[in-house]
C-alpha cells in the first residue's frame, strides 16, 4: 500500500480566499519512507501577523518562494495513487484539492485521518492534537508549525498504528478505499489498489464480457471501492451481485469527458444495471464554435473537445507543448456523436458547474 502524509500550512482556514504557505509530504510504501517533498508557497496576499506567530512563517520568508502553481505538477505526481494521509485530514485534503484544482488538476484519493486513527490504534488519551499524542507515543521531537516536521510526526503515527492494528485496520479507517464485499475473479486488494486515482469511466463487466454497468468517476479508485464495498440492495449491482465478472477502466483525465463518454456508452448498449436514458432536449441558442481544453490523461497532456456548427464533434488529445491548429485536431477526434448530438448535453454540463 502507497501513503502519501501530507501538512500544509495556510493564511487562514477556508480554501481558496486563503491559500498555502508551505507543504510537506513523506511517502510511504508499505510503512518504509522512500521520499519527501517540502517547499515553502507564496500565497499572493498577506499572512495575518497570528498565523505568522503561530507558524514562523512571515511575509518576508514567502517573498522569493515559488507560486503553487509553479510546483503544482510535482504535488500532483507526488500524490499519485497513494492514500492521502493527514492529521486533521479534511483540512490539509481540502486547501490542497483547491490549489490544484485551480492550476487546472482535478484531484481526488482515498483519505485517512490520523486523528481518528490513532484514537482507534490507542483509545484511552485525553488529547489527540499531534504535539501531544505523538509526544504520549513516543515520536522524537519535530519541527512543530512546519509542514514537513508535522508531516513527519504523523506519518510516525500511521506507522506505530499500522504496527499496532495492521492492514485492515488501517483500511477499515481509510475513507474511500472500504475492504470491499465483492470482488470479480482474478481481482484482489493488490490489484484493486492499482486503479488509478484519476477521472474516468469505470464498466463493470459480465461473465461474456458484455457490459453490465458504466459510470462516470471523479477517482476511479475510490468509484471502483464503494461500488465494491456497497452492493446495497438498492445499488446499481444489487440484482447481479454474482454476475460480475471482470472490471474495465478508462483514465479520461477530466470528469466532464468520463461524463460524457460514459453517457454515450449508455446511450449504445444499453447495459443491464443503467437506467435508461436520452439526450436532453436543446434549448437556447446553439453553442458557438469553439475548442474546449480538459486536463489529460497525465500531466503533460490535454484533452480537447471540438464543437462545431452546434455538434459536439468529438474528443482529441494532445501534448501541452503541441501547437495545433483547429483542422490538425480534427484529423484526430474519437467521435462523440455517435448517438446523437452531444451538444444539448455539454452545455447543461458546462452550466452545473
Amino acid at each position: 500500500m502507497k501513503f502519501a502524509v501530507v501538512d500544509t500550512e495556510t493564511t487562514g482556514g477556508k480554501p481558496g480566499p486563503d491559500r498555502l504557505t508551505e507543504i510537506g509530504i513523506v511517502l510511504l510504501d508499505d510503512m518504509q519512507r522512500v521520499g519527501e517533498f517540502q517547499t515553502l508557497i507564496n500565497p499572493e496576499r498577506p499572512i495575518p501577523p497570528f498565523v505568522q506567530n503561530l507558524t514562523g512563517i512571515s511575509n518576508k520568508m514567502v517573498a522569493e518562494a515559488p507560486v503553487f502553481a509553479d510546483v503544482a505538477k510535482q504535488v500532483r505526481e507526488s500524490l499519485a495513487d497513494r492514500i492521502f494521509v493527514a492529521h486533521n485530514v479534511a483540512f490539509d485534503f481540502g486547501f490542497v484539492r483547491k490549489e490544484l484544482e485551480m492550476c487546472g488538476y482535478p484531484f481526488s484519493a482515498p483519505r485517512l485521518c490520523t486523528v481518528r486513527l490513532t484514537r482507534q490504534a490507542f483509545p484511552g488519551y485525553a488529547s489527540y492534537s499531534l504535539s501531544k499524542i505523538a509526544t504520549e507515543l513516543g515520536v522524537s521531537s519535530w519541527d512543530h508549525h512546519r509542514a514537513l516536521g508535522d508531516a513527519s510526526a504523523a506519518a510516525s503515527l500511521l506507522q506505530l498504528s499500522w504496527d499496532k492494528i495492521g492492514e485492515a485496520g488501517i483500511l477499515a479507517q481509510t475513507k474511500g478505499f472500504a475492504p470491499p464485499a465483492l470482488l470479480p475473479q482474478g481481482w484482489n486488494s493488490q490489484r484493486l489498489a492499482k486503479i488509478p486515482a484519476l477521472p474516468g469511466v469505470l464498466r463493470i463487466l459480465g461473465s461474456q464480457g458484455q457490459l453490465l454497468y458504466v459510470t462516470e468517476a471523479n477517482h476511479l479508485l475510490e468509484k471502483t471501492t464503494e461500488l465494491l464495498s456497497n452492493p446495497a440492495k438498492r445499488g446499481p449491482l444489487a440484482s447481479i451481485k454474482k454476475g460480475v465478472a471482470d472490471l474495465d477502466y478508462e483514465v479520461t483525465g477530466s470528469l466532464l469527458l468520463a461524463k460524457l463518454l460514459a453517457f454515450q456508452e449508455i446511450l449504445q448498449k444499453k447495459p443491464t444495471c443503467n437506467r435508461q436514458i436520452r439526450i436532453p432536449i436543446d434549448t437556447g441558442a446553439n453553442l458557438r464554435d469553439q475548442v474546449l481544453v480538459q486536463p489529460g490523461r497525465s500531466v503533460n497532456e490535454r484533452a480537447a473537445l471540438v464543437v462545431k456548427h452546434g455538434r459536439l464533434l468529438g474528443y482529441a488529445w494532445f501534448d501541452q507543448d503541441e501547437s495545433l491548429n483547429q483542422e490538425e485536431l480534427e484529423d484526430r477526434l474519437e467521435p462523440l456523436d455517435l448517438a446523437g448530438n452531444l451538444a444539448p448535453l455539454l452545455k447543461q454540463l458546462r452550466a452545473a458547474r
